[in-house]
């Protein structure tokens, strides 16, 4: 018998959508996080003007750069300690800044997986697997913050 017919894998080209994710948390974390608002609101609102930029911050995740950084080193930990193969269009591994960002746009603004994902240059499974373990995360790091009513 002759070779079954279609049995090569055929390579595919590579993807040119370095753009698409911001760079892995491979350098210090300042400069990481200065670097990445840029990189990241370049994505998905185009260029913006130094003096807007924190209101442009504010404006898409509907807290203040300081809280985003303050939510970020809690479930930092975390995030960092389970494995996890999230991986933008080139292949590089997502930061913890890219999940917690793809994570608190879909809760703040309640837009579809769909749309998010599109946003972000990811498919929307990856969005609600992203979001569900930053929930988790915070259910275990940021439980201290919360208080129940009392009746008194």
């Amino acid at each position: 018998m002759g070779p079954i017919r279609g049995l090569r894998k055929r390579k595919r080209p590579a993807d040119k959508k370095a753009e698409k994710c911001s760079a892995s948390s491979s350098s210090p974390e300042e400069k990481v996080t200065d670097d990445w608002w840029r990189d990241f609101s370049s994505r998905i609102t185009g260029p913006l003007s130094l003096s807007r930029e924190t209101e442009k911050f504010e404006s898409v995740f509907k807290i203040s750069r300081r809280t985003f950084d303050y939510i970020c080193s809690l479930v930092k930990e975390d995030l960092m300690a389970r494995p996890s193969s999230f991986t933008c269009t080139d292949g590089r591994v997502l930061s913890v800044n890219d999940q917690v960002a793809v994570a608190l746009r879909r809760l703040s603004s309640g837009e579809s997986l769909l749309s998010i994902g599109v946003s972000f240059g990811m498919n929307q499974s990856m969005v609600s697997q992203i979001t569900w373990r930053f929930v988790e995360a915070m259910e275990e790091c940021g439980l201290h913050h919360l208080r129940c009513l009392s009746l008194d």
